[in-house]
């Protein structure tokens, strides 16, 4: 195995340039998983995944989210932090867990980036779940989605 950092910040075959794609790209915080600091990332969505970065110029990402049978929550706003406009993507029908998340905090700088990351998402989640739905013939089970 080839033990350069390149290599070791790979994400298995999911590997995606933050340019690539037409969907949704931007900057948000993200809470860490083992360590519960949060750090400033490059998201972009790419099909039905959401990718992360260090900067919007890394070859690799340094992660991803699937969203696929997966939720998205929007947390209440918090006059405390008025610079933290939060959602959480956690586990559906799916199991969610990569790497050392459980979930997926995220924190948007407005209210308005806020609503379109969480539209987006939600738009992908639902497409996904119910073209998957569809193809196992489950029609009557994606109703509820």
């Amino acid at each position: 195995m080839d033990p350069s950092p390149t290599s070791q910040s790979r994400v298995g075959t999911r590997a995606a340039h933050p340019s690539r794609g037409r969907g949704l790209r931007g900057w948000l915080m993200k809470r860490g998983g083992r360590v519960q600091t949060w750090k400033k990332r490059w998201f972009a969505v790419v099909g039905d995944q959401l990718y992360y970065y260090r900067t919007p110029s890394d070859p690799r990402p340094t992660g991803y989210i699937p969203l696929p049978g997966n939720q998205v929550l929007r947390h209440p706003f918090d006059p405390r932090h008025p610079d933290k406009h939060m959602f959480e993507i956690v586990a559906g029908d799916r199991r969610l867990q990569v790497r050392n998340h459980e979930s997926f905090m995220m924190s948007a700088e407005s209210a308005e980036e806020l609503d379109t990351w969480v539209s987006v998402i939600n738009r992908i989640i639902r497409e996904v779940d119910s073209a998957s739905c569809m193809h196992d013939n489950m029609f009557v089970d994606c109703i509820a989605l």
